[in-house]
């Protein structure tokens, strides 16, 4: 099940998102780094739905990504 959240937090922060094929193979993964404040909640997406893949998203506090 994928559902949609809304996070409030302040200051920086990375939103990571992993993607596994179902034996637990890691296959990618993206990072975005973002602007929170106190007073507004930003929106979190969950990945998409892929036959074979399986994905998840974690936003860690207090993080930049980094370029490539």
């Amino acid at each position: 099940m994928k559902f949609v959240g809304f996070i409030q937090m302040a200051g920086n922060y990375c939103q990571k998102s992993f993607y596994i094929d179902w034996n637990q193979n890691p296959i990618s993964q993206s990072c975005q780094s973002g602007q929170g404040g106190c007073g507004a909640a930003f929106r979190v997406n969950p990945p998409p739905i892929i036959v074979g893949q399986d994905a998840y998203t974690m936003i860690v506090p207090n993080c930049q990504c980094q370029s490539a």
